[in-house]
């Protein structure tokens, strides 16, 4: 028997839809047919409990690679150590960013974990590689501006303050309070169902489906405040209740120009464009100047309310390992990263630190 093209198939095996322009495969030529049925029979078990978030991360980065290594003449499983070491470069010269750059090589690492042959990412050439790019690539990464409830020039009740003038509103603010309350990502919000509304006759909760890194259900909290705009927009818009929800039910819809409410679920695309009208909105009813009302703008996006909230739990005293676990992240990484964009004397460290000076500074 010989070998096998490396096509296409393994992305149709695998479930995942390509860029038929790009013609993208494994590799440039074929590899024995023993490694190529490993690849898919894994594929297909390692998709069937991977979250849909990381398999288009996945694909998009597969192709990507795959791609490349078609106009370099590279085989790219198995791919040799100085093979990824220059996809490492190919990407820098791109101008990619450096999270662009880690995953990249890590979805590398697993098309050959799963094809069941040798790694060549834990090659030290690859290591150095790594080093070298977090070296010349130092810059911090961009993060969206935090929708907070203090301390800042856009809070969060300056947004569920605005007029509600509109049916759009009365569900822009609920989505926005729901995403404070919880940290949940853009398509994490635009999943939530009304049968997901849950209640123990003396709180209400959360339960979250999926997320971006876990296909596990998740409990979450909401505030009074939330469940009131929420049971608003609900009512007004004709949804039913938890309760009274049999078959899906999106809690946030799309709704067109004529103030008629769609039966599909928002675009997590939708989420940026609401959060940038509210606080544009808001920027204006305080009377910000017109150059700074466009520099807000441009800093929030659907983020926003993750990072902010994430701040908030931090400034209050809240510890790491909790907010970890509110927000579903595995390692203490990201949050550090919200952590560290908060101005000195907001952060917990600035603050003992006024009090100090303030307590030992000498009367003149």
């Amino acid at each position: 028997m010989g070998a096998v093209p490396a096509t296409i198939d393994i992305f149709a095996a695998a479930g995942l839809r390509p860029d038929p322009d790009q013609s993208p495969g494994i590799g440039p030529g074929p590899i024995e047919p023993g490694t190529y049925s490993t690849l898919i029979d894994r594929f297909q078990a390692w998709r069937a409990g991977a979250s849909a978030h990381t398999i288009r991360a996945v694909a998009g980065d597969l192709r990507r690679y795959s791609l490349w290594c078609r106009q370099e003449g590279r085989a790219a499983v198995p791919a040799g150590a100085g093979d990824v070491a220059a996809y490492i470069d190919h990407l820098m010269a791109a101008d990619k960013a450096r999270a662009t750059i880690s995953r990249a090589v890590a979805t590398v690492a697993l098309v050959h974990k799963l094809a069941g042959v040798g790694d060549p990412t834990k090659d030290q050439r690859v290591v150095w590689a790594l080093r070298g790019m977090r070296k010349r690539l130092a810059r911090p990464q961009r993060q969206a501006a935090p929708l907070r409830c203090q301390d800042a020039p856009i809070v969060l009740s300056d947004l569920l303050g605005l007029p509600v003038q509109r049916l759009a509103d009365r569900r822009d603010q609920a989505l926005i309070s729901l995403a404070y309350d919880t940290g949940l990502r853009r398509s994490e919000l635009v999943a939530v169902d009304c049968r997901d509304l849950v209640s123990n006759g003396t709180a209400w909760s959360l339960t979250v489906p999926r997320t971006k890194t876990s296909t596990e259900a998740d409990v979450v909290f909401l505030s009074e405040e939330t469940i009131r705009l929420v049971a608003l927009w609900r009512d007004e818009a004709g949804l039913v209740s938890a309760a009274d929800a049999k078959t899906p039910c999106p809690l946030f819809r799309a709704i067109d120009r004529f103030g008629r409410v769609g039966s599909q679920a928002l675009q997590p695309r939708a989420v940026n464009r609401i959060i940038k009208d509210l606080v544009c909105r808001a920027a204006v009813g305080k009377g910000l100047p017109p150059d700074m009302v466009q520099t807000l703008v441009a800093a929030f996006s659907g983020h926003s309310a993750r990072v902010g909230s994430t701040q908030d739990l931090t400034v209050h005293g809240v510890d790491i390992l909790p907010i970890c676990h509110a927000r579903g992240w595995k390692t203490t990484d990201m949050p550090l990263r919200y952590i560290r964009s908060l101005a000195v004397h907001q952060s917990p460290a600035g603050v003992t630190l006024q009090k100090l000076r303030r307590a030992h500074q000498q009367p003149e």
